[in-house]
């Protein structure tokens, strides 16, 4: 939920403190819930220990096109920038 969202968020913006580039990359993401909480959290302007973040993006790589279908309907829903990947197609971005 939630809170184990912030902690990854938490450890994500540490490391992004030393790189360049910052992207996530996420792995069957599932309903998209954690996705939604993450980029929420990294892209916050009331989060002080995020301000410095600026997520280029964030890829889920889901081999299910149902859940792909509720990804896109939640983080579209939700204002949330993402990019689906298909190990059979380019990237699609979601706008």
């Amino acid at each position: 939920g939630e809170l184990f969202a912030a902690c990854i968020a938490n450890q994500c913006s540490d490391i992004f403190n030393n790189l360049t580039n910052h992207n996530i990359l996420e792995l069957g993401a599932g309903d998209g819930q954690l996705a939604y909480q993450l980029i929420k959290n990294l892209t916050s302007e009331s989060q002080q220990h995020f301000k410095n973040i600026q997520l280029n993006h964030y890829f889920i790589l889901e081999p299910s096109a149902e859940l792909q279908a509720r990804q896109k309907k939640l983080l579209l829903k939700k204002g949330r920038q993402c990019c689906l990947l298909n190990l059979k197609t380019p990237p699609v971005p979601l706008r």
